[in-house]
């Protein structure tokens, strides 16, 4: 496989890497499917995309990015809570945080997640 054989990326965890690692795509014209745990996850996540200190909201206030790119990369980004709409990516990505357990790693999610995968 080649890296323009890559249509659409899929990311599980939409936390500060799994985020940053969506917007870097859709900016570059890949279509993203972020997978978290809650609807309320994802929505913080695609705010923190948008809107965020780095987000592309501000790329375009900036000039970095055209609206039309900026409306092409909102487009592109897409949010789930089912791991079996991620079927179909190209290239699956693990970004899972250790959310509120204080911890780096949340072991049991990713042996779950990895499970239904």
């Amino acid at each position: 496989m080649k890296i323009a054989d890559v249509k659409c990326v899929g990311i599980i965890g939409a936390g500060v890497m799994g985020g940053g690692i969506a917007q870097n795509a859709i900016l570059c014209g890949t279509k993203v499917l972020v997978r978290d745990l809650t609807d309320e996850i994802n929505e913080k996540a695609r705010d923190t995309i948008v809107n965020g200190r780095f987000g592309i909201k501000g790329g375009l206030d900036r000039g970095k990015h055209t609206q039309e790119e900026y409306d092409k990369a909102l487009s592109l980004l897409n949010f789930t809570t089912d791991t079996a709409d991620l079927k179909d990516v190209d290239l699956l990505i693990e970004a899972i945080g250790g959310g509120d357990t204080g911890q780096l790693e949340d072991k049991p999610l990713k042996l779950k997640i990895f499970s239904e995968l």
